[in-house]
């Protein structure tokens, strides 16, 4: 659902027209909200700028108007309590490359994955990210070294048994 016009220009080089698109936000934020990690996490998009284009986590109707409206990625770290982390992300994300980042998201802990999202037709300069809790990567990871010391502890206990060391 883009909508470009193109530009047109007159033989003595002026312009006669002026080119834009218009992106459906609602589109965009639907796109946006089926990227997850097994069915989980808050995609978002920032421009180059780094201006939030899309953040469905942050209600921007509850934020002052006017000047004061921060719609800075670097400026998440002021907007909620025990939130941190998105000024160095904002940071990372101005180097143009695709990268992971920790932020704390309202007391919780997040890993970002965020990959460039460059368009030439049309200009597109913008960063997609994704923000999972650390939980959701972690516990699994977890799990595993859990299964394996369990296994690793089995298999000794197992060999020693069949060596007789645990008879009297």
């Amino acid at each position: 659902e883009l909508e470009e016009r193109s530009c047109a220009a007159g033989l003595d080089g002026s312009v006669l027209a002026v080119v834009g698109l218009d992106v459906n936000l609602e589109t965009l934020g639907r796109v946006a909200d089926a990227i997850t990690f097994e069915g989980v996490g808050n995609a978002f998009l920032v421009d180059a700028e780094g201006r939030i284009i899309y953040f469905p986590a942050i209600d921007f109707s509850t934020l002052p108007r006017g000047d004061r409206v921060l719609t800075n990625l670097a400026a998440v770290d002021q907007l909620y309590p025990d939130t941190a982390g998105f000024a160095a992300l904002a940071d990372q994300l101005g180097a143009g490359r695709p990268g992971l980042a920790r932020v704390r998201w309202r007391g919780g802990p997040r890993f970002v994955v965020h990959v460039p999202v460059h368009s030439d037709r049309p200009e597109l300069r913008w960063t997609l990210g994704l923000a999972v809790p650390e939980q959701v990567i972690s516990a699994p990871i977890a799990r595993m070294r859990w299964r394996t010391e369990l296994s690793i502890l089995l298999a000794v206990l197992t060999e020693r048994w069949k060596r007789g060391e645990f008879r009297r």
